[in-house]
Order: C-alpha cells, then sequence, then structure tokens
C-alpha cells in the first residue's frame, strides 16, 4: 500500500474540472467555491503549459487556503522537485494541511508516514488519521484505511478488531491477511472455505505487502495459499525470482488436490524452464488435471492433448501409440488432430481408419490448417468420398492471395477469378463424393448447387433421406410443405419425414422438426383472436413442438430444455401453460446448459412462486450466478433480492456462491 497513491502531477492537474468534481468522484470533500474555481482554472492553464513555478504560486495563494486538493496537489510538487527544489518539509506541512481539510488521499499518507515512525504515539495519530478516513464514504480510498487499522490492529493482539477492518474492505492486502485469519482461526472462527475464497479472489496478482499473510496460511495447509506462493516464486519481475521454490510450493499445492497447481507444476516441470527437467513427474501431473472435475474444458483438453504427445514419444512413459490416440481424441479442435489423423491413418502401425482420420484432420486449427489441407486434397485426389466432402467444406470460401508466386500484387480481377477456381473445384469435389452415395455429399448437392436440375435435386435428397440422413429428411420435409422442386404442397408428407428425421434421435434432426412447428405456434398466436378452430390449431402446434423438443432432450440437445420451458411459460393459447412443467424444464435446463437467460428466468420463477414455492434464497442464487455474465441492471435487482433474505439465508446463499466460484462454476447448486 505504501506509495500507492503516488500519482504524476501532470494527471492530478489535467485539467481544472479535475477539482470541480462531485465530492462522489474524488477525494476532496467539496466542490470549489468561484473564487477558487478561478484559480483552479488558472492552475489548470499554467500546468498545461508545463510552468509548475505559476502552478506553485497559485495553490499556495490565500484564495485557495481552505481548499484541501490545493494543499494536497501542492505537497506533491514540493515532494516531487517540480517548479521548485524538492522540500520534504513543505511537502509535509501541506499534505498534513490538505488531511486537516478533508483530503482523504493526504490522511492516508500522513497516516503511512506516521506508521512507519514505529513511534508509540505517532502510531496513534497514524491510527487516527487511517480512522477518519476509513469513515468517509469513498470505498476504494477508505478499503485501504482499513486495511492499515487492521494492520495496526492485529500488531496490537486485537485479531478480532483486525478481522473486522478486513472484512469490510477488497484491498489486496486485507483480502490476504482475511484469508489468514480464517485459515488460523486466529480473531475469528476457522473457516476453510471463506479462506480458500479469499485467496482465490487474489487471482494472480502480485502478493506485494499481504505475503506474510499468504505465506503463514499456506504453512498452515491453505492449498490456495501455497499456490500464491509457488506464483510469486515463479515471477520474473520480482527479486524473489526462485523457480525450484515454485515448484516446491506448487508441489504441495498440487498433492493437496488443488488442480491449478497441478497445472502449473506439470508444466513447470515439462518445460525444465529454471529446474531440471522431469517428464515422467510433469506427465503424472497432467494425468490429474485431465480428469479434474474443478476446471474448465479447455484446460482438462489441454492436458489431455499433452499427454498424448508424451506417450506417443515416449517421453516421460514407455511409448504406447494406443494410448496416444486415445488421449488426443479427447480434445475435439486443434493441432494435435493433424498427428491424430496421421495416427488414424495408419502412422506408427496404429490399425487404419480412414473416415477417423479425414474427421481429425478437419478439426485442426490455424498453425496445420494448411498442412492438413494439403493431406486432405491428396486423399480427394485419391477418390477417398469423405476427403472430398471435408476438403471442399474446408476451401470452398477460401480467399485468394494478395499476390502471386513472385510476390507481385494481383489484381482484384485475378483475385476474383482464383476465387470462383476455388469454389468450383469444391462443387466438383461435392459432386464427386456424391456420385460414391456420401449421404452428407448427397444433401450438399441438393441443397446448393445452382446448376442441377429440379428432377436430380429432389432425387439426391430423396436418396440422402430414405438412406437416413438426418438433415435430408428435415429438408425434404420442408420442400413438401412449400411445394419446391417439382413437388406439390404436401402437409401430411411434411409430418412424415419431420416424425422420421426425430425417429433418429439426431439432436439436430430433432431440434428442428420441433423448431417448425415452434415458430408456426408463435406466428399463428398473433392471428387466431378467439376463433376456436384457430386456437386448436395453434395449440395442435405447440404440443407437437413440446413433444420434438422432448425427444430432442432424451437425445442430448443442450437448448431443448430451455425452449419447452418457453413453451410451457406461455399464456396463450389457452391450455398451453403449465406452470410446473416451465419449472421443471427451466431446472433442468439451468443444469444441461447454465446460460445467463436460463438463471435469470430460474431465478424469477422462485421469485414468483410461479411453478414452485417462492425461494428467495435460490432467486438471489440464481441471479447471482447469471452475473458473471451480467450487467449493472442485472446486479441492481441481485443487491435487491439480498436484502429480502434472512442472515442465515445470506450465509448459506454466499457460501453457495463461493463453491461456485472456486470449482469455475462446475458445481453451481443449491
Amino acid at each position: 500500500m505504501r506509495g500507492s497513491f503516488r500519482k504524476s502531477i501532470a494527471g492530478l492537474l489535467a485539467a481544472a474540472a479535475l477539482f470541480a468534481l462531485p465530492a462522489s468522484a474524488t477525494a476532496q470533500e467539496r466542490e470549489p467555491t468561484p473564487s477558487e474555481k478561478a484559480a483552479l482554472e488558472r492552475a489548470g492553464d499554467a500546468q498545461k503549459r508545463k510552468d509548475f513555478v505559476a502552478v506553485r504560486a497559485i495553490l499556495a495563494e490565500p484564495a485557495l487556503a481552505q481548499f484541501a486538493r490545493a494543499h494536497f496537489v501542492l505537497g506533491q510538487l514540493h515532494e516531487q522537485g517540480m517548479g521548485g527544489a524538492k522540500d520534504p518539509a513543505a511537502a509535509r506541512a501541506s499534505f498534513r494541511r490538505a488531511a486537516e481539510l478533508g483530503d482523504i488521499q493526504a490522511m492516508l499518507k500522513i497516516g503511512e508516514e506516521l506508521e512507519r515512525e514505529n513511534a508509540p504515539a505517532l502510531k496513534a495519530e497514524a491510527k487516527s488519521w487511517f480512522t477518519a478516513a476509513a469513515n468517509r464514504n469513498y470505498p476504494f480510498y477508505s478499503g485501504h484505511a482499513r486495511a492499515h487499522l487492521g494492520r495496526m490492529l492485529w500488531q496490537e493482539g486485537d485479531a478480532a478488531g483486525a478481522v473486522t477492518q478486513w472484512s469490510r474492505t477488497d484491498d489486496p492486502f486485507a483480502r490476504a491477511c482475511l484469508g489468514m485469519a480464517y485459515q488460523t482461526g486466529k480473531g475469528t472462527g476457522t473457516d476453510l472455505l471463506r479462506a480458500d475464497y479469499a485467496f482465490y479472489k487474489m487471482g494472480g496478482q502480485r502478493l506485494g505487502e499481504g505475503g506474510p499473510c499468504v505465506e503463514l496460511a499456506a504453512n498452515a495447509g491453505n492449498l490456495r495459499a501455497q499456490y500464491l506462493v509457488g506464483l510469486a516464486y515463479d515471477d520474473k519481475q520480482s527479486k524473489a525470482f526462485n523457480p525450484a521454490e515454485a515448484v516446491k510450493w506448487y508441489r504441495k499445492a498440487a498433492d493437496g488436490g488443488l488442480t491449478i497447481a497441478a497445472q502449473r507444476l506439470a508444466d513447470k516441470l515439462d518445460d525444465g524452464e529454471g529446474v531440471p527437467r522431469d517428464a515422467a513427474t510433469a506427465y503424472r501431473y497432467y494425468a490429474k488435471v485431465a480428469q479434474a472435475t474443478d476446471i474448465g474444458k479447455y484446460d482438462r483438453e489441454e492436458a489431455w492433448v499433452r499427454m498424448g504427445e508424451m506417450a506417443l514419444a515416449g517421453d516421460g512413459v514407455p511409448k504406447n501409440v494406443a494410448d496416444a490416440v486415445r488421449f488426443l481424441s479427447q480434445a475435439e479442435y486443434g493441432d494435435h488432430n493433424y498427428q491424430l489423423g496421421l495416427l488414424y491413418a495408419g502412422a506408427e502401425g496404429f490399425p487404419r481408419d480412414m473416415t477417423k482420420a479425414v474427421q481429425a484432420m478437419s478439426r485442426v486449427s490455424d498453425e496445420k490448417e494448411a498442412q492438413a489441407k494439403a493431406w486432405l486434397k491428396q486423399q480427394a485426389d485419391a477418390g477417398n468420398a469423405l476427403a472430398q466432402y471435408t476438403y471442399a467444406s474446408e476451401t470452398q470460401y477460401d480467399r485468394a492471395p494478395t499476390k502471386d508466386a513472385k510476390g507481385k500484387e494481383l489484381t482484384s480481377d485475378q483475385q476474383d477469378a482464383i476465387e470462383r477456381r476455388y469454389s468450383q473445384q469444391a462443387r466438383d469435389f461435392y459432386r464427386k463424393a456424391a456420385r460414391q452415395s456420401l449421404l452428407q455429399a448427397m444433401y450438399k448437392v441438393a441443397d446448393s448447387d445452382s446448376e442441377i436440375s429440379d428432377a436430380e435435386r429432389l432425387r439426391l435428397m430423396r436418396s440422402a433421406a430414405e438412406r437416413g440422413y438426418p438433415s435430408a429428411m428435415v429438408e425434404l420435409a420442408r420442400w413438401h410443405f412449400l411445394g419446391w422442386h417439382g413437388l406439390a404442397k404436401d402437409e401430411g408428407m411434411e409430418r412424415s419425414w419431420l416424425d422420421r428425421a426425430a425417429a433418429t434421435r439426431d439432436p439436430w434432426a430433432t431440434g428442428a422438426a420441433a423448431e417448425v412447428y415452434h415458430l408456426r405456434g408463435a406466428l399463428g398466436t398473433n392471428y387466431m383472436g378467439s376463433n376456436p378452430t384457430k386456437i386448436a390449431e395453434v395449440l395442435g402446434h405447440y404440443r407437437l413442438a413440446a413433444r420434438y423438443y422432448e425427444m430432442a432432450h432424451a437425445a442430448g440437445s443442450e437448448s431443448a430444455a430451455g425452449q419447452l420451458a418457453s413453451i410451457y411459460s406461455r399464456t396463450s393459447p389457452p391450455g398451453l401453460g403449465n406452470p410446473q412443467l416451465a419449472f421443471k424444464w427451466r431446472k433442468i435446463a439451468v443444469e444441461k446448459q447454465p446460460d445467463q437467460k436460463s438463471m435469470v428466468e430460474l431465478s424469477q420463477l422462485y421469485e414468483t412462486g410461479k411453478g414452485t414455492p417462492v425461494d428467495l434464497m435460490r432467486a438471489w442464487f440464481w441471479a447471482k450466478s447469471a452475473m458473471r455474465y451480467g450487467t449493472s441492471k442485472d446486479g441492481a435487482r441481485v443487491d435487491a433480492l439480498w436484502k429480502r433474505l434472512t442472515p442465515a439465508q445470506q450465509a448459506t446463499g454466499e457460501r453457495a456462491i463461493m463453491t461456485c466460484e472456486l470449482t469455475d462454476y462446475q458445481t453451481c447448486r443449491l
């Protein structure tokens, strides 16, 4: 905290308007009077000219004698030697006068200087300044003051008083020491969840003055504190940089079960930067990360990929190609798919599976994209239907280069010609794959090839549908409904194909069938009026949509539950709404795909008691959980709900949210 309020004079005097800000936005207690404002404007003009001699003179004028901020800036000028020689005594006098007039930054500065003197009488005065600053309504500065007060109280043996001060601020030092108090139980009851949460909220920031508190908690066994100590030793910008110590503390936390520490330790030992490389131990810790449930999907996938690479190379573990394939296939997208594709194609003696090889090559990322495309082109030219389709998909919309092979700029016409060739090549490969009866290629040609006849288009789409391709079934149903490509309008055939698509249990196809009737229901609602026949028709559409959505949910669709909740939340047409079913499906939606909309709507159901008993604690919990995607408007509702909770409910809800955050929202339940 020391020195945290040193700002450039240019920043402090950027414009006279700085001094005229409302009291809520600055350390100055009040707005300037007209005469003070005039003087400040002259000081601002002098600052723009970089005439700090004039700035000093103006700020020392009698007109500004009662304006706290002027004294604080004047103190900065004396302290930094701007506009004249450095004058520590004059600086201290100016800061003290600013503090006496109510400038909270000056109060903190005076308090810090007195605290450093380490004399009992001066410490008492420092405490009085910190107390005055803590009681002001400036959260940032008041928080710093409480952090100082807590430290002084702790040193005096008043641990409970220190905890009280630290718990009222987000100051990093206070958070570190509060975590230590909860870990050790000193000054408060032992609360390991709150200790973990305090250190978690510190993120990866430097420990600063909070370092001793973090170290105390680390030595007392707190895993997150141990991880933070490891990060501190791992900081190359710090004088404390010590890779061996970093590894020691990472290992303590990882062996205790903290996944992020295991991840950092594995990377450190794998890289061997600053410590002896230890591939075998790195592999073991990657395995811990890969199977963890308290970190995000992509972190787990990175561990799987590295384990696969090590198993393939025999690095840290005996070479095992089957394990390499199994591990690499755990991560969907990324450059590792190029190597995985080669393995599926028979590299390293692995059993050949060209379908999986092509599929892997389609999932590479940028670095290996060119190599993957070259491989796919080779397989496409050799006649592999899936490679033909995949290569066409990957290159159909490629952009032309801006220069030719000799570095000459290509004209826009030349670039257009190249892109037309790309498009034509893709079309040719789609057709080749369709002639080999690859269902997705048959669908693609029927759906988008403008050069074929309606008869050929219908033949291909019908053939793909009849052979079981769900997307073709959905599209053929649409053609029957619209009467396209030589078909007569036939809603019976439309329904038949949608039923067949849903019967495949393909999540997308079943959801698409549901969306057809969901949309018709929504449109029909606008025109049904009070006509019983129309109402029955719209109700039928919604019920059919609900049936398809239930099938899609059973097939693994992530969005179907939310759509069902929306349908049963409707109040029109009569007979459709069902609060109990709306609540049931909204709750499932949150568990299946915890997006902001689902969380907010579940919160609203708990708040209003629609479909479930009123439960304000759960209403607050889900509104708060949604805040990680939210806005200030959402925050106002969270605060309003919080005020309606009993202290016991607040404690339960708060602990549940802490658990959510600590596990990367993998266990958001209440």
